[in-house]
C-alpha cells in the first residue's frame, strides 16, 4: 500500500474527503478546510471561515493542482458555514459537488439543543456542476433539501439520483430522490428500524439485479453497521437489518469494484473506548450484501466478507476516516481521509491499494474455509505449510 499527503497546510483544518474519477480519467478531490473540526456557529464556538476545495490529478493520483476554493465564507458570523462536500461524475460527463450549508446565526442562538438534535429547516444542501472535468464549476443550486446533514450521492442506472442526508428529529437516515438530474427532488422517505438504533451518514450502492442497498453508520449500538434495501428505485426501503461492517462510526463510502464486490471505507472506532479513529475497508459479494445478518448467527457463515485497516490516527487527538475511493484503471483503489497524525491540523492523506494489500485471493465469491485447504490461482495451498507463509511474506 502507498501512503502520501494530497494537502496539507498546518494553517488550516482540512477535512471530510472525497473523490472521483470522470469519463475521462481525471481524479477530482474535494474537503472543507477552516480552523476546527464543526465550523459551524454555535456547535463549537469558531467564529472563523470555512471553504469548499477541490483539486485535481491528470496522472491517477500521482500528482494534484493547486487548491481551487468552489465557495467560502470569510467570517461565519456573517456568512454561510458548509460541512460535508460530496461528489458524483454523471453518465453524461457532469460532475456534481453536493454539499450541507448553514446560515449565519445571531450571537448566542445555536442549530442544536442540548440534545444535539438539528432545528427544522436550519440547513441547506446546495449543488454545484462541473462540465469540464473539475476546472471550473456553476454558481451554487439551492435545493429544497432542508432535512438534514452530510450528504451522499448516487446516480442510479436509469440517471435516477439518490442524496442520504441524516436528522434525528426526522427518523435518522432520509433519502431524497431526482428524477430531472438534481433539478427537482421529493420529499424524504426515513428508512424504518426497530429499536434504539441512531442510523446516519448512509451511502448507496446499485447492485448488478438492480437492488439499492443503502450502508449506515451506526451510534448508539455502535456494534456494526447497518443496511437497508429497495427494489424501486430508491422510493421505498426496507427496515434496516444489520451487516457485518464493524464498529462503524463514521460516512461509509461505497461503490462497485470492476470484480463486482462491493467495497467499503468508513471510520471505525469503537463503542464507549475513547481512541484511535481507523480507516477501514469491507468487502463482500452482491449476493451476500442482500443478506440480513444477526448476531446470533455464526461468523463462520459460508461466505467470508473481508476486512481491513487503512490506516489508524496516531495523534493525542485523534480526528479521521471520512473518506472516498475510486477504482484506477489497473484495478487499484485510491482511497482519499482526512487524518490528524502528527499535525497541529487535520490534513488530507491518500492511499493506494491493490487487492494483494487485503486479501490472497482471486476476484468472485470468498468462501469461509476454516483451517482447511484453500484453491489460490488454481492450485491447492495448505494454510497452515511453510511454503504459504513464504509466499505472503
Amino acid at each position: 500500500m502507498e501512503k502520501f499527503t494530497i494537502s496539507r497546510n498546518d494553517d488550516f483544518y482540512e477535512a471530510f474527503a472525497d473523490v472521483v474519477k470522470t469519463k475521462s480519467g481525471v481524479l477530482i478531490c474535494t474537503y472543507r478546510e477552516a480552523l476546527t473540526h464543526s465550523p459551524v456557529h454555535g456547535i463549537d464556538g469558531n467564529s472563523g471561515y470555512c471553504r469548499i476545495i477541490v483539486r485535481r490529478s491528470l496522472d491517477g493520483g500521482l500528482h494534484w493542482s493547486d487548491r481551487q476554493i468552489v465557495c467560502s465564507t470569510e467570517d461565519l458570523k456573517e456568512g454561510y458555514a458548509y460541512n460535508c462536500s460530496r461528489l458524483v461524475a454523471l453518465d453524461n460527463g457532469t460532475v456534481i459537488l453536493i454539499v450541507d450549508r448553514f446560515p449565519p446565526l445571531p450571537e448566542g442562538q445555536k442549530f442544536y439543543d442540548e440534545q444535539g438534535i438539528m432545528d427544522e429547516g436550519s440547513v441547506c444542501n446546495i449543488i454545484f456542476r462541473s462540465a469540464d472535468d473539475g476546472m471550473t464549476w456553476t454558481s451554487a443550486q439551492e435545493t429544497s433539501i432542508n432535512t438534514g446533514i452530510v450528504p451522499s450521492i448516487k446516480e442510479l442506472s436509469n440517471g435516477d439520483l439518490l442524496v442520504g442526508v441524516c436528522n434525528p428529529n426526522r427518523g435518522g437516515q432520509l433519502v431524497h430522490r431526482s428524477e430531472d438530474g438534481g433539478s427537482t427532488w421529493s420529499d424524504y422517505v426515513a428508512i424504518p428500524f426497530d429499536g434504539d438504533l441512531d442510523l446516519n451518514e448512509g451511502d448507496f450502492v446499485e447492485l448488478d439485479n438492480g437492488v439499492i442497498v443503502l450502508y449506515m453508520r451506526e451510534d448508539n449500538e455502535g456494534f456494526t453497521g447497518w443496511r437497508s434495501y429497495s427494489n424501486d428505485g430508491g422510493k421505498s426501503w426496507s427496515k434496516a437489518v444489520r451487516c457485518r461492517m464493524l464498529a462503524c462510526r463514521g460516512r461509509p463510502s461505497v461503490g462497485l469494484l470492476s470484480t463486482g464486490e462491493v467495497l467499503i471505507t468508513y471510520r471505525l472506532a469503537m463503542p464507549k473506548i475513547s481512541g484511535p479513529r481507523a480507516l477501514a475497508l469491507f468487502v463482500e459479494s452482491q449476493e451476500w450484501a442482500v443478506h440480513g445478518d444477526d448476531l446470533a448467527d455464526s461468523f463462520n457463515s459460508k461466505e467470508m466478507q473481508r476486512f481491513q485497516i487503512i490506516d489508524v490516527d496516531r495523534n493525542m487527538v485523534t480526528d479521521s476516516g471520512y473518506s472516498g475511493w475510486v477504482e484506477l484503471d489497473d484495478g487499484s483503489i485510491l482511497v482519499v481521509n482526512y487524518i490528524n497524525e502528527d499535525a497541529p491540523r487535520a490534513f488530507i492523506r491518500g492511499y493506494v491499494l491493490n487487492r494483494r494489500d487485503w486479501i490472497l485471493s482471486p476476484p468472485g465469491n470468498i468462501d469461509w474455509v476454516g483451517k482447511g485447504n484453500i484453491d489460490m490461482d488454481d492450485r491447492q495451498i495448505d494454510v497452515g505449510s511453510k511454503a504459504y507463509r513464504k509466499s505472503i511474506e
